[in-house]
């Protein structure tokens, strides 16, 4: 064998090798190496040098292994297919240790009360038009209950949640007579969706807190 030959043969197999690393079809792989040794070997001998171009991101050659490469760079769920959502995060609010019962058609609750003012005083029967679990929604009432000149007592229970206290008494029947007049007094005036819709609160609930 000439020596052409032997350099001819040593140009083909080691294009033959750098077949083997790629996963292209055997008959298009093969077109593309032995025309690839031609143009080397031509080189080689003289002629014009040929620069082949390494491969791009969608060529063929090797074209799994690079894909392959990529996703190691995704997060791993991104590469499963998988969407990332963030979870909503849900707070569940704790009604606390406070206890209720109804007699006559009035609801009482009952627990460990205290002001939310040092110079306020809070007596055994506490009349509550609302329970606000949110500082800033009882700051919004409070300037409309202000406003119709209704006196007020802020309660805080073991939760810390602010009780909307209108009259408070040791007296039991004091109590229930100012309930009663304080829902007919906003009842009288405005529908349960007016009430809702200025106050937040439909009054006609307004309730007895026994301070404990």
């Amino acid at each position: 064998m000439t020596v052409y030959g032997k350099m001819k043969m040593i140009c083909l197999v080691v294009s033959l090798v750098a077949f083997a690393s790629c996963n292209n079809s055997a008959k298009h792989s093969y077109k593309n190496v032995y025309k690839g040794s031609e143009r080397n070997f031509a080189a080689m001998n003289g002629q014009q040098p040929i620069i082949v171009d390494a491969p791009k991101e969608n060529d063929d050659c090797c074209g799994d292994a690079a894909i392959g490469l990529r996703n190691l760079t995704k997060p791993e769920e991104e590469s499963k297919g998988q969407k990332v959502t963030a979870k909503p995060t849900t707070v569940a609010y704790d009604r606390g240790e406070m206890s209720s019962w109804d007699k006559d058609g009035v609801t009482y609750i009952s627990g460990k009360l205290k002001p939310m003012n040092a110079s306020d005083k809070l007596y055994k029967y506490n009349v509550v038009i609302v329970t606000l679990a949110v500082k800033s929604n009882l700051d919004a009432l409070l300037p409309k209950l202000e406003k119709d000149a209704l006196p007020t007592t802020i309660a805080i229970d073991q939760k810390g949640r602010y009780l909307v206290v209108v009259a408070s008494s040791d007296d039991e029947a004091y109590a229930l007579q100012k309930r009663k007049e304080v829902i007919d007094r906003y009842t009288t005036q405005y529908t349960a969706k007016q009430l809702m819709q200025k106050y937040g609160m439909p009054f006609a609930d307004t309730r007895i807190a026994v301070n404990e």
